[in-house]
């Protein structure tokens, strides 16, 4: 990696994370941008949010008992529940095609309230 002067470096860093996924991280774009560039900071932002979504997924599936899906009510619920992933993974992205700094960046999270 090259820090946004051009010098080479290597970036360590410290990430602590909620243990559910479906909790906010904290983690912005914007912060790993200023440290380390844009270039690097989206790829490593798209890891570690790509990471933390796919675990927020297969949590749901986990812990979402099938008698859910009897229902009209209950298959519109999970498809809230869906929705409620994909319109973080959504911002992400939307992030991650960020041209220039500062990003339009907050601390993100799937909205538990529509679990």
């Amino acid at each position: 990696l090259k820090s946004p002067t051009g010098a080479p470096r290597v970036a360590l860093g410290l990430g602590l994370a909620p243990a559910s996924p479906l909790r906010p991280d904290c983690t912005t774009l914007d912060t790993f941008a200023r440290y380390d560039g844009l270039d690097a900071a989206a790829y490593e932002f798209y890891r570690q949010k790509s990471h933390a979504l796919g675990h927020a997924l297969t949590e749901l599936a986990r812990i979402t008992p099938s008698s859910e899906a009897t229902s009209l009510d209950g298959r519109r619920g999970l498809a809230s529940r869906l929705r409620a992933v994909a319109s973080e993974l959504a911002r992400v992205a939307d992030l991650v095609e960020t041209e220039h700094l500062p990003a339009a960046d907050f601390v993100g999270f799937v909205d538990e309230s529509k679990l």
